[in-house]
């Protein structure tokens, strides 16, 4: 659906796609199994838009959880946690390296 890339720092392996609105993030078959939100969110100031595992409180909630560090510790990388993009307007709050 996009450019893919993988994050190297990521204790094993971590990859993502470019995208330019989050319908493009999950749209292939298989892509997201765990039926997770995935967003597509600016990856700090590089204006890079990528897809990311959502944390935001809505997705949180909805998958029980209250403590977002254990959320994408879970469900995307046990290196991960949950933080801002830092995109500005279009920043998301999503799991990434820590």
């Amino acid at each position: 659906m996009g450019t893919a890339s993988c994050l190297d720092k990521v204790p094993g392996g971590y990859c993502t796609h470019s995208c330019t609105a989050d319908s493009d993030c999950c749209a292939v078959p298989g892509e997201c199994p765990t039926g997770l939100a995935e967003v597509c969110g600016p990856f700090e100031s590089t204006n890079q838009m990528v897809c990311f595992v959502s944390c935001e409180d809505a997705d949180l909630t909805n998958a029980g959880y209250t403590d977002s560090t254990a959320y994408c510790a879970h469900f995307a990388n046990s290196a991960f946690i949950c933080r801002s993009t830092g995109g500005g307007a279009k920043n998301r709050k999503v799991c990434v390296p820590n």
